[in-house]
C-alpha cells in the first residue's frame, strides 16, 4: 500500500469517524475556548495566524465561535484539564494526561537544537547536549525526548531563549523548529539591536513530533474532537489546508498527497 493511498484512506476514515451520532455538530455547542501561547505567525495576540485561520474554518463551518485565550503553555494545559478551557494547542500524545486527543494532528514539527556554530563545531546529535545548559519553553517538556542528561533552564518566551544564547547564558535552546524560525523572523529588528547575527547560529533537528489540539475529556470535548477531525479531513481533502500553508509561506506542507 503506497503512501498516497494510505493518506486518502486516513482522510476517509476520519470523515467517517468524525461525525457525531447526533449529526456533525451539536446545536448545544456555540463556542469553543482555546487556550494557547502565542506562536509567531501561527497564533498572534491579535487573533491572527495560520493555526487560527485553520481552526476558524473548521469550527465556523458548524456555527461554533472560536474564542482564544493567550496564556503560557503550562497554564493552557491546566485550564484544559480542569475545564476552564475546551482545548489547547501544541499538545503531544503520551506527554499530557487527562485530555482527549482527536485522530488528526494538525502539524508535524521537529524538536530542534539552536546553538552558536563557533562553540559547537562538531555536532553529534543529542549527545552534544549532554551535561550542557539547555533552555526550553516552560511546560514544553521537549527535554523528555532526550536520552542524555542536561542542565535544564526553562524560559517563558522563545525570544528570551534566543537572547540567552546570544549572551552565552545557554549552550543550546531546544524548541519546535518551525516556531523558532518564525520567532527569528518576527523579532529580527529587536535582535539586530543587540548585534544578533543569525548566520552565526545553527539549528539541528533531533526528532519529528506530531502537534495536536487536545480537548477537555468530557462530553463537549469529545464532540469537539469529532468535529475537528471531520473538518480537518475536509480541509485536507479539498486542498484548502495546503493553500493556507502556502499563503502563510509555512512550508514544507506536512501532509503530502503525491508521494509514492
Amino acid at each position: 500500500m503506497n503512501v498516497r493511498f494510505r493518506w486518502l484512506l486516513a482522510v476517509l476514515l476520519a470523515l467517517c469517524l468524525g461525525v457525531p451520532s447526533s449529526g456533525w455538530a451539536s446545536s448545544d455547542i456555540k463556542k469553543i475556548v482555546l487556550a494557547t501561547d502565542t506562536i509567531d505567525g501561527l497564533v498572534e495576540k491579535d487573533g491572527s495566524g495560520l493555526y487560527v485561520d485553520m481552526l476558524t474554518k473548521i469550527f465556523a463551518a458548524q456555527s461554533i465561535e472560536l474564542n482564544i485565550m493567550i496564556v503560557p503553555q503550562s497554564r493552557a494545559y491546566r485550564w484544559t484539564a480542569n475545564g476552564n478551557a475546551d482545548a489547547m494547542l501544541s499538545a503531544r500524545q503520551n506527554e499530557v494526561e487527562g485530555l482527549y486527543f482527536p485522530v488528526w494532528h494538525y502539524d508535524i514539527t521537529f524538536v530542534s537544537a539552536m546553538f552558536k556554530k563557533d562553540r559547537f563545531k562538531n555536532w553529534q546529535g543529542e549527545y552534544s547536549l549532554q551535561n550542557r545548559s539547555v533552555g526550553t519553553l516552560r511546560g514544553a517538556n521537549y527535554n523528555n525526548y532526550l536520552y542524555v542528561p542536561i542542565d535544564l533552564q526553562q524560559v517563558t518566551q522563545r525570544i528570551e531563549g534566543v537572547k540567552m544564547l546570544k549572551l552565552d547564558r545557554l549552550d543550546f535552546f531546544l524548541d519546535n523548529r518551525k516556531a523558532l524560525q518564525q520567532t527569528l523572523i518576527a523579532n529580527a529588528t529587536e535582535l539586530s539591536k543587540m548585534n544578533f547575527d543569525p548566520q552565526q547560529y545553527q539549528i539541528e533537528n533531533i526528532v519529528p513530533v506530531k502537534q495536536y489540539i487536545a480537548f477537555t475529556d468530557n462530553a463537549k470535548g469529545r464532540e469537539l474532537a469529532q468535529i475537528f477531525d471531520a473538518g480537518f479531513a475536509k480541509l485536507l481533502a479539498s486542498g484548502e489546508l495546503e493553500a493556507l500553508f502556502i499563503a502563510y509561506n509555512y512550508l514544507p506542507f506536512p501532509f503530502p498527497q503525491n508521494i509514492d
